[in-house]
């Protein structure tokens, strides 16, 4: 384990030049077709691991110019029991005035890489193929599989990456543990390191408020009823929207335990946690809004649209509502609390991007993930599993019967410094992409040669 620890940092600057590759390629999806065209960055990676004689691969794609990497290391069972995963898209860049890098340009300064996708997700890429490279390299015998499941369209919700892959070609993704972005954040809190791990993710749902008012020539309004103005009210209420709060995830009680002192005495409760999320985020910034997105269903409109002329009451108005929601909250509690704010007359549709989901807490892989991000980082560390606020293609396999958690840490020197993921100038360190290679070589070695988890 050491030499190949050694390894991954020797490979600093073939890991930094693959990821700067991949970030030159403009795999920008939209959410509406066609867009992505991750094709490319696919047949990248693919020819990476032909190089080093990786060559049990596939090109999987619903349309031609949105292909999903697959590729396995034979081990002496023919089982895989770790399966890396990741996504070649990456969002929309914004508003291209805000950005002072060029964001297909990989530009390198002080230590940082920057770039769309440096830090969601392509940098992780190159550092799960660099993993795999160098096991190859290694000549280790395994005595387990170990694959990749690189993804088109991860960030509009998997129609032709991982749900399209999940639906049609299970058999390449059936893996006994994965690992994936959505967890990995580091904390230090009195020397004591810390680090999460998502077994699961809160869901996502889209919803469309339409509320009815009635049409009238602009300049007689009293003879119409203003649509707009019966929305305001339900703006105005989910401003003031005071969710449910529920502390039961494992996470809080992690939390305390890790901060310690007075102000974290006592068992993090649905009544305590907004004041323990408030005195966490003192602490740690990160932490602390962890807590708060971890205790509670978020509702927050994002689109309006109605009016048909500028000279007429408009009858009608929809609103989008972005809602994030925790395990325990089903479709029809999440449409209760939407009537509760604009009204029992209102249209409301609820349209799921991501139910939420979760994999059982498994002692065994926890071990691993624990031992090999102490031993990527070369200290003890401490982990604190709970759920993320996102999605990630996670929730596609879990029903494949695959524990599904997140982990990608990445260096402490880094520690608290927002990476821009979606946002102008996205940038990863150098350290971090360093870091992140020797977890997840770590993570194979102890799994596939060791048989860990046996």
């Amino acid at each position: 384990l050491d030499a190949l620890l050694q390894a991954a940092d020797d490979a600093r600057d073939e890991l930094v030049d693959l990821t700067q590759r991949l970030i030159a390629i403009p795999s920008v999806s939209t959410g509406v077709m066609p867009t992505g065209n991750e094709t490319p960055a696919a047949e990248l990676l693919r020819a990476n691991l032909a190089e080093d004689g990786i060559t049990d691969s596939q090109l999987l794609c619903r349309v031609p110019e949105r292909a999903n990497l697959v590729a396995r290391l034979p081990g002496a069972s023919g089982r895989a029991r770790l399966l890396l995963l990741g996504h070649t898209d990456v969002v929309p860049l914004g508003d291209e005035a805000l950005w002072t890098k060029d964001p297909f340009g990989g530009e390198i300064i002080d230590g940082r890489l920057y770039g769309r996708g440096a830090s969601d997700m392509k940098g992780t890429d190159a550092c799960e193929l660099m993993a795999f490279k160098l096991l190859k390299r290694s000549g280790l015998p395994l005595k387990h599989d170990i694959a990749l499941a690189i993804f088109a369209d991860e960030e509009s919700g998997g129609e032709y990456g991982a749900k399209w892959m999940a639906e049609h070609h299970p058999e390449t993704l059936r893996a006994d543990y994965s690992l994936n972005e959505g967890g990995g954040s580091l904390t230090e809190v009195d020397g004591q390191l810390a680090c999460t791990v998502c077994v699961g993710e809160k869901g996502r749902y889209e919803a469309t408020v339409e509320v009815a008012g009635r049409g009238s020539h602009a300049a007689h309004p009293w003879f119409g009823d203003n649509a707009f103005y019966h929305l305001a009210e339900g703006l105005f209420a989910a401003r003031d929207y005071e969710p449910e709060r529920n502390a039961d995830l494992p996470f809080f009680e992690a939390v305390r335990q890790l901060l310690g002192g007075d102000d974290f005495h006592a068992p993090v409760t649905a009544d305590n946690v907004d004041a323990f999320a408030a005195a966490v985020e003192v602490r740690d910034v990160g932490l602390g809004d962890s807590c708060r997105g971890l205790s509670r269903l978020t509702i927050v409109p994002s689109i309006v649209s109605g009016g048909v002329k500028s000279n007429s009451v408009p009858d009608s108005v929809t609103l989008t509502v972005d809602l994030r929601s925790l395990p325990h909250q089903s479709e029809e509690y999440l449409q209760g609390e939407l009537a509760r704010l604009f009204g029992a007359e209102a249209k409301i549709k609820l349209h799921p991007t991501a139910p939420s989901t979760a994999s059982p807490t498994d002692d065994g892989f926890m071990r691993v993930i624990r031992q090999s991000v102490g031993q990527a980082l070369g200290r003890e560390v401490r982990l604190l599993p709970g759920l993320t606020t996102g999605y990630t293609d996670s929730r596609c396999l879990r029903p494949l019967g695959v524990t599904a958690y997140g982990c990608t840490p990445g260096h402490p020197s880094t520690i608290g410094m927002s990476k821009g993921a979606h946002a102008p100038d996205e940038w990863t360190a150098i350290e971090d992409l360093v870091a992140r290679t020797r977890f997840f070589l770590a993570a194979l070695y102890h799994v596939a040669v060791e048989g860990a988890l046996d």
